[in-house]
């Protein structure tokens, strides 16, 4: 990433065109409730200097989530209408945010953890 930024940065162009990367769910070593979101210990060691560079450059972070995988991996505590944004009201409270769809769950988890 800091290779191809400075390729871009050297053709005036680092403004214009924003560098970053994806992360998988499996970063999210905790991930209930959304606000005690924490990256596992493992992936901490890469994502440190790539959330820094992202932060340094002004550039996102791209998560892949997809709350079906979440739904397969525990059916026993999530329900598929939270998983396909289909439930018809609060599934859970986290303090002062309520959460209908599993994917909005996820991604605050993934701030949380930042």
């Amino acid at each position: 990433m800091q290779n191809i930024y400075n390729a871009l940065s050297s053709a005036g162009l680092a403004n214009q065109i924003k560098v970053s990367t994806v992360v998988d769910m499996g970063i999210l070593g905790q991930s209930y409730p959304p606000s005690a979101g924490k990256f596992t210990a493992s992936s901490k060691r890469f994502l440190t200097p790539i959330v820094g560079f992202l932060t340094r450059t002004g550039a996102p972070l791209l998560a892949n989530v997809y709350p079906y995988f979440s739904y397969i991996g525990n059916q026993r505590d999530i329900s598929l209408d939270y998983a396909l944004f289909t439930s018809p009201g609060t599934v859970v409270t986290d303090g002062r945010f309520v959460y209908q769809n599993l994917f909005d769950a996820i991604l605050d988890s993934v701030q949380a953890a930042l």
